[in-house]
């Protein structure tokens, strides 16, 4: 059931996505500012063990 589940969803998710045209630089962009930014949030919660988000 959950493998249909996201099977489904990724197949509606690949059709919407290549509604709007794919892979393109901006995308790219995109992707790599989004691993800084989980990389860095990483780093931070190695470093002082602890995160201003949590209480």
């Amino acid at each position: 059931m959950k493998e249909g589940l996201c099977a489904g969803i990724g197949i509606v998710g690949g059709f919407i996505a290549s509604l709007f045209g794919g892979w393109d630089a901006a995308l790219i962009t995109l992707l790599i500012f989004m691993g800084i930014d989980y990389l860095t949030g990483l780093i931070v919660a190695g470093v002082f063990h602890n995160s201003e988000k949590t209480p």
